[in-house]
């Protein structure tokens, strides 16, 4: 439902450490297509988001990293399919959407980890790099918070609109709306 989605969306605006609007719907608008081939969820979507702008990450540079390892998983690069075959690792978007994104960048990781000219050759740039270590790595704890948190995620819209009106100043504007009314 459209509420559903607000409050997912307003999410991600405030686990990202308060991403702007206009940056998230750039974002998802590049992301949305090439995501859904995927077969990932606003959820997924939206808790890697807000944990790599939580981590510091601008949201373009996140959003170009995320188009690019989106592509790849999507069409992996002979490459990429053979040194993952050769590890035992299979990726499509069936067990992509089976597994989620996070345990699938988690088979991915060990394979370039701390060898940029290996990722290079699949097709993995050091931006892209960098964010698939952060995910797995340091921020790996985060983003298992936020895919719980994006599944929880309703009512923020709701809550938020409460703390706005909520003010004195917007219980003035009420106030003075209400009793010009009554006139």
């Amino acid at each position: 439902s459209a509420a559903e989605v607000s409050d997912k969306l307003f999410a991600i605006m405030k686990f990202g450490g308060g991403v702007a609007a206009p940056e998230l719907a750039q974002a998802l608008t590049k992301l949305v297509p090439v995501s859904s081939n995927l077969g990932l969820t606003l959820d997924e979507v939206g808790a890697v988001l807000s944990t790599l702008a939580g981590a510091g990450f601008k949201m373009g540079q996140a959003t170009m990293a995320l188009t690019g390892i989106f592509n790849n998983l999507a069409n992996p690069s002979s490459k990429l399919a053979e040194k993952l075959a050769e590890l035992g690792i299979h990726i499509t978007a069936a067990t992509i959407k089976n597994d989620g994104l996070a345990a699938t960048l988690a088979k991915i990781a060990p394979v370039i980890q701390g060898d940029a000219e290996l990722a290079a050759s699949l097709g993995i740039n050091n931006r892209q790099l960098g964010q698939i270590l952060s995910l797995t790595g340091t921020q790996a704890d985060n983003l298992a918070k936020r895919l719980i948190e994006m599944g929880k995620a309703t009512g923020g819209v709701e809550e938020a609109h409460k703390k706005v009106t909520n003010t004195i100043g917007a219980q003035w504007e009420a106030l003075k709306n209400n009793f010009g009314r009554a006139l």
